[in-house]
């Protein structure tokens, strides 16, 4: 019998190669987007007519925010916040309920694929080819770490769209909420301003909160920003998705049994 988690995986995955322009729309706007940043910058840079700032040189922002624009796609919430609310709104989710498949797990399955194709097509190559004309220093121990930076971001990144999109019962529309904890994850995450340009006192206050870690944390990692107490990041933000799962579970939990007593 043929695993039904994977023959759900396999629809999605021929859904994105149906599409192709998205992909090519999308790597385009993870290239365009530092562009603008590095401008801005840039011109930061020029009018303070210095060569660091907090440390940072031009150029490790160039490769920042080059850095950060081929991970933004694992920090947006609006594709898993969008299928929930289509199910919901639409009543196709009584049908999904009733299906060998655990519904929790259905919003996630169909976003997986497009992100690993992204990631595979777009953010390596561009990653390597950083590493190839910049000369970043890497070692095996910041490739791990950023790969497991990568993953703890896209978990935090997920967890959150689900318990947004699960309101989705109560909520006209949910989308704005999921496009609001985008904004102010650009903001508080270091997706338009690094971390370590805030305040110390303030960005040891963010560094408590899981948004640096869907941005910040990985790319200060790849381009050597963070080069200490790595481990105990890292540790911080698995205890983010250890918490914000179990908070997903919760809210589905309630989600479910109040969709039971409106006869969703």
């Amino acid at each position: 019998m043929s695993n039904p988690y994977l023959a759900v995986l396999k629809i999605y995955i021929k859904d994105v190669f149906a599409y192709k322009v998205d992909l090519t729309l999308s790597t385009l706007f993870n290239i365009l987007k530092p562009l603008l940043l590095i401008f801005v910058f840039y011109a930061v840079y020029q009018f303070s007519n210095v060569s660091t700032l907090k440390g940072i040189t031009l150029s490790s922002i160039v490769v920042y925010f080059f850095v950060v624009g081929n991970l933004d796609f694992i920090v947006a919430p609006t594709n898993i916040v969008k299928h929930m609310q289509n199910d919901i709104k639409e009543g196709s989710i009584a049908t999904e309920l009733i299906r060998p498949i655990n519904y929790i797990f259905m919003p996630f399955l169909s976003v997986i694929p497009a992100d690993i194709i992204l990631f595979a097509f777009t953010t390596i190559p561009l990653l390597i080819l950083l590493y190839l004309i910049t000369g970043i220093h890497l070692n095996i121990f910041i490739i791990i770490a950023f790969a497991i930076g990568v993953l703890i971001a896209y978990l935090i990144s997920n967890l959150l769209s689900f318990i947004i999109g699960s309101f989705s019962i109560y909520l006209v529309d949910v989308s704005g909420i999921g496009e609001g904890i985008l904004w102010i994850n650009e903001i508080l995450g270091g997706g338009i301003i690094p971390i370590i340009f805030y305040p110390k006192i303030i960005s040891n206050l963010l560094m408590l909160t899981p948004f640096p870690f869907m941005i910040f944390v990985p790319a200060g990692i790849f381009i050597g920003i963070i080069n200490t107490n790595i481990v105990n990041i890292l540790i911080t933000g698995i205890v983010w998705v250890i918490i914000l799962a179990l908070i997903s579970k919760i809210v589905w939990k309630r989600v479910s049994k109040d969709m039971n007593v409106v006869g969703v």
